[in-house]
């Protein structure tokens, strides 16, 4: 990308400037619990790589603060929730009982959340950070969305459209660049909001914008150029959608390389999957199988005529990426 998200504001340790005066701002004057939590939350705005010792800082103060348990604020379904979903989003084990006290004598969630729906939302996404065997969230999935169902036509927005969002896919499984997308949006429309963080948000989501474009022009051509000599017209031509797939796993600027890795090398398998599923017959898939154990570009010749450029291309690419990733001159492979 030609301007960084930190050139562009100059961020280095010796030059303040407003990013650097907005987070100093919250790592010292925001100690309360409530604001912590607001600000890790605004951080979904996508601008969280930005922050990370901000970020460690935070997440030990709100796993070692005790909530106040005479506070409205902290007896609030929706600020438990949200302290549960970050701590565990980040690693941190949260134990289901801060929910005790949302439910009754026999176990199950009170009714009397029913008519907190951003508290019934913010338990919904936390509850997803279930692990296997903790019953407690799965009852609250499955009660949280019972009546998230029955209120969602009668809020107004911007919560109608997360809970439509949520129901359809729970906050911590949804794609984080696409849930920076929605929230951008609604950010705004909160109380209160930071106009400065929205600033800074839009802008770095342009600039990764540019540079996942950069990447993907480049994508498709090298994939144009391996379609085109493989000649395999029964495989899915399909770069696109697997290039979208490694924004999901990894979106931010600094992990350029791997995206660009990450992507041929599922398009590479991608081929070979279609080759093994829908059109070799099992005594070919039993030689390229042999062929791909081998990895010697001298037994090519047990292969189908049809089969032996994506062969060759296959080990091509390896031995390219090998090269790259230890340093050795690309030179030595024209």
């Amino acid at each position: 990308m030609g301007t960084s998200f930190r050139a562009l504001f100059g961020v280095t340790s010796s030059s303040p400037t407003p990013l650097l005066s907005h987070r100093h701002a919250y790592a010292h004057t925001n100690k309360s619990t409530l604001n912590t939590l607001l600000f890790l939350k605004r951080l979904t705005l996508g601008i969280d790589n930005h922050f990370p010792e901000v970020i460690r800082a935070a997440l030990d103060r709100i796993e070692t603060e005790e909530l106040p348990g005479e506070s409205d604020v902290f007896n609030s379904l929706h600020m438990v929730a949200l302290r549960f979903r970050l701590l565990r989003q980040h690693g941190i084990w949260l134990s289901t009982d801060v929910f005790g006290k949302f439910r009754n004598e026999t176990g199950s969630f009170s009714t009397d959340i029913c008519t907190d729906p951003r508290g019934l939302l913010s338990l919904y996404n936390a509850a997803h950070m279930a692990v296997p065997g903790e019953v407690v969230l799965d009852d609250a999935i499955a009660f949280a969305r019972g009546h998230l169902e029955v209120i969602k036509g009668k809020v107004r927005s911007p919560l109608a459209g997360q809970i439509s969002c949520a129901l359809d896919i729970a906050l911590p499984r949804f794609t984080r660049r696409l849930e920076t997308m929605h929230y951008m949006a609604e950010y705004e429309h909160e109380e209160a909001y930071d106009t400065l963080l929205l600033e800074l948000a839009r802008l770095n989501f342009n600039l990764v914008r540019i540079l996942h474009l950069k990447e993907l022009k480049a994508l498709s051509l090298w994939w144009r150029d391996l379609y085109d000599t493989v000649k395999l017209p029964y495989a899915r031509d399909r770069m696109v959608e697997i290039y979208f797939w490694t924004c999901g796993m990894l979106h931010e600027e600094e992990y350029s390389h791997s995206r660009k890795l990450f992507a041929k090398t599922f398009g590479l398998v991608s081929l070979l999957d279609d080759t093994f599923d829908v059109h070799a017959t099992l005594e070919e898939c039993y030689k390229l199988n042999e062929a791909m154990q081998r990895w010697d570009e001298s037994v090519v010749s047990i292969l189908p005529e049809y089969l032996r450029m994506l062969y060759i291309k296959t080990l091509s690419n390896f031995f390219f990426f090998e090269a790259k990733q230890e340093g050795i001159p690309l030179l030595c492979f024209y």
